[in-house]
């Protein structure tokens, strides 16, 4: 596991409930910047509402190429075109992926 900076800097976008830092476990050291206009400053962003294939379709690929995942907020892959929906599950985009992120998102 990679040392993390301090601190940790999160986004979360949601629509409804805001999880805020419960979504943070066992991470002291770590601060909310902006909103969907800062992600590339985040080391973590969590989505929180709809968005559909075309919304994360291109942008996996981005993260993925510069080292980082996009998976659904319980850490399974995205798929495309193999659900009756179009629509995504809530999503974490995640930097550096020797972080073990597992361990410190609590959704």
């Amino acid at each position: 596991m990679s040392e993390l900076k301090t601190p940790l800097r999160c986004l979360f976008d949601t629509v409804g409930p805001v999880c805020g830092s419960g979504c943070i476990r066992g991470w002291k050291g770590y601060q909310v910047i902006g909103d969907g206009y800062s992600i590339g400053k985040a080391d973590l962003f969590l989505r929180l509402g709809v968005t559909g294939e075309w919304d994360t379709g291109a942008s996996q690929y981005i993260v993925t190429e510069a080292g980082g995942n996009i998976c659904s907020a319980n850490f399974q892959p995205l798929t495309y075109n193999l659900r009756n929906s179009l629509e995504n599950p809530d999503l974490l985009v995640l930097g550096d992926q020797r972080v073990g992120w597992q361990h410190l998102v609590n959704y």
